[in-house]
């Protein structure tokens, strides 16, 4: 046990931090939530007063005349306390969905707007878990285990002042269960902790598994996988079991003590007042109020004993959360100081590392603007590393990576040289929806003859066109229901769409047959008057540039 408490008190500076992280992200909603611990503190207060409302109105039961008034405000309180709830019913489930919904928001805002190395540290259903389990243990935590919190302090509260104004010796009887609630409280809040955490991690484990052998269901058939898949995913299962048992396990048994101690209570209560009424020390209206009272002091206590170890599993939620709210976000610099047109493009001596390797070492290239170059190298030489440090994406470990313009004005690229470029990733990178809505991300207010006139440079007007629902086709998830080469040409438009002074195309074509390729290189090279960087392994687009980077 003490071992335990010093663990906790060890841990006090991050349990500090993530009360503090709570009340910020928790400021918007403020008065919201002050609104909800107001009337439940008062429907509290109203429950507490009904036990003296009762006393008298079964010390008054024989005359009506007197007992009326009473009976009046029993009925009141109660239907007070009804409409109450269910205001609070409807109230706390939107204000749920409003709080849930502002901390995934910033959750997301932070995977964006991240440094791309930090964000690439997470798996993607790893950071998806978070955003959906986490998020809603932290909005149930602050929404409803906090608010609980504090109405069932206020309830002890009340109802110990007026048991304490009845009999001072049954009060100090009740107060003797709360130490043994606290004691198992910190007990399970220490150990509950570790094994939230666990928990937590292990829905992600199991959910990354499912995403990412379902996307790659054909690769699993093929290689006859399928059963040792369903047997690692029972694995999984089975982990997540094991920490869900031992919480389960832990809850029930401190449970089971905590209750004895208030059974144990409450029936010494029950026996003495039963004794102080047949020696006419108290009434049979003030016995109602006893055992009413006992019950709200007692049953607050027990809450506590239970919401306590709960909070703290909130907080190990809440530290997953912000382990993505404070990644480091990439700078944004107002204004850039190149001037729209064509700008080139300067590598000196630039060494960029990804996955703790140096990857591109000592590099340097000049591409004048408006020049078409051609960037080659066998797999695996840094192609793609290089163009991560080109798009801002990687940060050099030594050297410059620049854009450039007419004028000999310079800026590092970084985020904020973005604007300046478009891009076609290499593979499938259409999103599930229809083709204009893939297009329109390289220009959200595109009009549909921009969008053709797009289409046309990369060969794609005619297959859209024979499509029943042309551009308002839906596509599936990575392009599902498009070709390989459908999905590029659709890419290569989307990316033409937006307005750039620098077209960087990594393999755009590897699923174009050489003739479809041929067209579209032509395409480019007549409309294309800005600055065009080709990765490619293919020998025939080297044709259609100015020269050709080689990377070795």
């Amino acid at each position: 046990m003490w071992r335990r408490l010093k663990k906790l008190y060890a841990d006090r500076k991050n349990l500090k931090k993530s009360l503090d992280w709570l009340v910020k992200i928790s400021s918007p909603n403020k008065w919201n939530l002050l609104t909800l611990v107001v009337i439940n503190c008062v429907l509290t207060a109203v429950g507490v007063a009904s036990a003296a409302v009762n006393k008298h109105i079964v010390d008054k039961a024989m005359d009506f005349s007197t007992v009326l008034p009473y009976i009046i405000v029993a009925v009141l309180f109660a239907a007070g306390s009804i409409a109450g709830s269910v205001f609070l019913s409807i109230f706390s489930v939107r204000l749920t969905e409003k709080y849930s919904f502002h901390i995934r928001c910033e959750m997301y805002k932070h995977i964006l707007k991240s440094v791309w190395t930090k964000r690439t540290a997470f798996h993607s259903e790893g950071l998806l878990s978070r955003m959906t389990s986490d998020a809603a243990v932290v909005t149930n935590g602050v929404i409803n285990v906090s608010l609980e919190i504090i109405t069932t302090i206020v309830q002890f509260v009340m109802a110990f002042a007026l048991l304490w104004y009845y009999d001072a010796s049954l009060a100090v009887v009740a107060l003797f269960s709360g130490p043994v609630a606290a004691i198992v409280s910190v007990y399970m809040g220490a150990k509950l902790k570790t094994i939230q955490v666990n928990i937590q991690q292990s829905e992600a484990d199991y959910r990354q598994y499912l995403q990412e052998h379902i996307s790659h269901a054909d690769v699993v058939k093929v290689f006859g996988q399928e059963d040792v898949s369903i047997e690692a995913l029972a694995e999984l299962q089975k982990k997540r079991y094991f920490w869900i048992k031992k919480k389960n396990r832990l809850t029930v048994y401190s449970g089971a003590i905590i209750s004895f101690v208030f059974s144990f209570t409450y029936l010494f209560a029950f026996v003495t007042g039963a004794f102080d009424i047949s020696k006419g020390v108290i009434t049979y209206g003030t016995m109602t109020a006893f055992l009413g009272l006992m019950g709200q002091v007692q049953v607050p206590v027990m809450a506590l004993s239970k919401l306590i170890p709960q909070f703290v599993g909130i907080l190990a939620s809440t530290g997953r959360i912000m382990e993505i709210t404070e990644m480091k976000e990439e700078e944004v610099t107002d204004k850039i100081p190149l001037e729209k047109g064509s700008v080139g493009l300067k590598a000196e001596n630039l060494t960029l590392s990804y996955g703790g390797n140096d990857i591109i070492k000592d590099f340097s290239m000049d591409i004048k603007p408006g020049e078409t170059v051609m960037l080659a190298g066998s797999s695996g030489i840094g192609k793609t590393t290089l163009l991560r440090g080109i798009l801002g994406l990687l940060a050099p470990v030594s050297g410059d990576i620049v854009m450039y313009d007419n004028n000999g004005m310079v800026a590092k690229c970084s985020k904020n040289t973005r604007n300046y470029l478009s891009y076609v990733p290499q593979g499938n990178t259409l999103f599930s929806g229809t083709i204009k809505d893939n297009l329109k991300m390289g220009k959200a207010d595109a009009t549909e003859e921009e969008m053709l006139q797009a289409l046309d440079v990369a060969c794609a007007t005619e297959f859209v066109k024979g499509l029943e629902d042309g551009l308002d086709t839906m596509v599936g998830e990575r392009g599902c229901g498009l070709s390989e080469g459908q999905a590029q040409r659709i890419s290569i438009a989307r990316a033409l769409l937006k307005s750039y002074d620098l077209l960087i195309l990594d393999e755009a074509t590897s699923a174009l047959d050489e003739a479809t390729e041929a067209e579209i290189l032509r395409n480019l090279s007549n409309t294309n008057q800005k600055t065009c960087l080709f990765v490619s392994h293919r020998e025939t687009v080297g044709k259609y540039a100015n020269r050709i980077i080689s990377i070795k």
